[in-house]
């Protein structure tokens, strides 16, 4: 009797601890966690442009690092942040009125501030597998400018400028931008603290774009007006993601 009830007790504790363990692969309330974009096409296909690592970009409304911080371990804040800059110089040649070879330069120069706070509701899901919902509040905003040498009729070099031009491929949105968006994810703990994961998002976010500016050498600046913008828009992709908990 007393062997049987030994057995018994070492097979309740056996149980306790695996239960124990399972638990230690998912956050606990008072935890944090960091995230970046996962390309896994990129250990296997030479020919990816991309990164093995990056950040969240999606239409310029989507960018930065994600974080959260656990408010129990069914509940987590997130917030999206990014503050970048991105200024780029392109050599480039002419010829003056004499015939000779004068090197030019032009610049371009953009910023962007987003700030994506939200909340996740993450559900029983396995020992591993967290899936979750959620929301945020989408507020941005961005700026860029065009740099152009040349030469004018004096062969001196002088420089125009264009500001908020909607024709180039900036990275991020120009203006003012506010909206709102929901998500649905998982994640998947392939260690503890360790976590591979997808989320897809639908948004709806509002854009005013900045003024149009062109400064010409010599000539008084113009200002054009821009329109706004709505936009009801799923991502365009599903994001892959790699995180962990702290």
């Amino acid at each position: 009797m007393k062997k049987s009830i030994l057995t018994i007790a070492a097979v309740v504790i056996c149980a306790a601890s695996l239960k124990a363990q399972e638990k230690t692969y998912k956050p606990e309330g008072g935890m944090s966690s960091l995230e970046v974009t996962f390309d896994p096409t990129a250990i296997f296909n030479a020919n990816s442009y991309g990164s093995m690592f990056g950040l969240n970009s999606i239409g310029g409304l989507n960018q930065g690092i994600k974080y959260r911080n656990w408010m129990s371990e069914n509940m987590a804040a997130r917030g999206t942040f990014l503050f970048g800059l991105v200024n780029q110089s392109f050599a480039k040649t002419d010829f003056d009125s004499q015939g000779n070879e004068v090197d030019l330069v032009d610049n371009s120069f953009e910023w962007a501030l987003q700030i994506r706070p939200g909340v996740e509701r993450h559900f029983s899901g396995t020992s591993r597998l967290s899936p979750y919902v959620g929301s945020e509040l989408i507020i941005g905003y961005g700026a860029n400018k065009l740099t152009s040498e040349r030469l004018d009729t004096a062969d001196a070099v002088v420089s125009d400028v264009v500001k908020n031009d909607p024709n180039e491929p900036w990275r991020y949105a120009n203006g003012f931008t506010i909206g709102f968006g929901l998500m649905a994810g998982f994640d998947y703990y392939v260690a503890k603290d360790l976590y591979l994961g997808l989320e897809i998002n639908y948004a709806v976010a509002y854009n005013k774009a900045n003024k149009i500016t062109r400064e010409v050498n010599g000539i008084e600046p113009v200002e054009t007006k821009t329109g706004s913008n709505w936009y009801i828009n799923p991502s365009s992709m599903a994001n892959l993601k790699l995180g962990w908990n702290f």
